[in-house]
């Protein structure tokens, strides 16, 4: 069986490398039970910005816009009330995925009634568990988040905006993750999504390096 080139970093038992390729930063995941097969991430090239970023300091408490705010790995938002949560650390929603929610419903919505976290201004999100999403720049660097499940519009919600908004944005009110990667995040940077794929050679990714 071959064996990996050494990178510096392990995570959940598996190896984990990140570099640039094709101009899309991919992270390949070694299995030692899988030989040379690998499992790479890449991340698309800006999809959207984020336009508001909101925090809450108690369930019941309004949320506050916050044109900065520092997230920590494996803990959330600090400050915010899902800070040190298990998974539930930060949410995210598309106005894209709104505004198709609007169009159903037929009248505006407001975003920031939704209670979440972090908006952005377009894009379709990925549900999947475990599919990331990166926000930040390439200068000030990223911060990744892995998606645990999709948000479900809540009770506070349906009081904010109605039991037919609650309907309408089934599946369309964003999606709850947990902190990979913690870093500053401020209103205007960029999102960019990830894309899982499987069984690639790692001989063939090493000569690419």
């Amino acid at each position: 069986m071959g064996r990996p080139p050494a990178f510096p970093q392990y995570r959940f038992g598996y190896l984990v490398h990140s570099l640039t390729f094709h101009r899309r930063v991919i992270q390949s995941t070694y299995n030692s039970d899988i030989g040379d097969k690998v499992k790479i991430l890449t991340f698309s090239t800006s999809v959207g910005r984020i336009t508001v970023v909101q925090i809450a300091l108690a369930t019941q408490l309004p949320m506050r816009d916050s044109p900065t705010a520092e997230i920590l790995s494996g803990h959330g938002i600090v400050g915010d009330r899902y800070e040190n949560a298990r998974h539930r650390q930060v949410t995210v929603q598309s106005l894209e995925e709104i505004a198709l929610a609007e169009e159903e419903l037929g009248r505006p919505l407001d975003a920031r009634l939704t209670r979440r976290n972090i908006t952005v201004n377009m894009g379709l999100l990925d549900r999947t568990p475990g599919a990331r999403l990166r926000l930040g720049t390439e200068d000030l660097g990223w911060i990744e988040l892995e998606v645990v499940r999709d948000a479900a519009p809540c009770k506070i919600l349906e009081d904010n905006l109605g039991r037919d908004a609650k309907l309408a944005l089934h599946k369309r009110a964003g999606v709850v993750c947990r902190t990979i990667t913690g870093g500053t995040l401020t209103v205007g940077q960029e999102l960019q999504l990830g894309e899982a794929v499987s069984n690639v050679d790692l001989r063939d990714l090493a000569n690419h390096r």
